[in-house]
């Protein structure tokens, strides 16, 4: 197993789409892309995982504090690939960031686990810090299953007679990691 810290947006977005089943965007608005593969260079993708700048100035001043906004990086995405070694994310993490902490200036990492996929036992066992759930939040959907009309205006919504569903999003566990020197 080889790390590899270019991995082409490119070649790592059919990747994620069809291992994590989301859209290519994670991968098109990432900094970092950095992948375990059998070999450095040309090998099969094992796992991947997706820095990019967090999503909210406030979550980077509620991490790092406004001194050290600018040193937040955010996990948008990570996935492997099902026949990989079960134990590859740890290992990726642990490559990744020991690269990140030579090559940036980036010094915390922010991550929120799926609690549909799992809560987090792959941040844990990269020692990542449990620091609590995400804010609780709201979200409206089309009230008919198969229709995405999530660029449509509000006013679009309802003149078309599309009704839409306010829904709780569930909170999410956020965990921290800190590259460098242990706390």
């Amino acid at each position: 197993m080889e790390f590899n810290p270019f991995i082409p947006k490119e070649y790592a977005g059919g990747f994620v789409h069809r291992f994590a089943h989301i859209s290519r965007r994670h991968i098109e608005t990432s900094l970092f892309v950095h992948g375990a593969m059998t070999t450095a260079m040309f090998g099969e993708i094992l796992a991947l995982v997706c820095y990019s700048m967090p999503p909210a100035p406030e979550l980077a001043i509620g991490i790092a504090g406004p001194e050290n906004k600018g040193k937040v990086l955010y996990i948008s995405t990570n996935c492997r690939n099902p026949t990989a070694p079960p134990n590859v994310m740890s290992w990726l993490f642990s490559q990744s960031f020991r690269w990140l902490g030579q090559n940036t200036v980036f010094r915390y990492i922010v991550a929120y686990a799926l609690p549909e996929v799992g809560y987090g036992a792959t941040y844990q066992a990269a020692n990542f810090l449990y620091t609590g759930l995400s804010a609780l939040r709201t979200e409206y959907l089309p009230d008919i299953d198969m229709l995405n009309t999530r660029g449509l205006p509000t006013s679009l919504k309802t003149s078309a007679g599309i009704g839409l569903v306010r829904r709780v999003r569930p909170r999410k566990p956020r965990y921290v990691a800190v590259l460098g020197k242990p706390l």
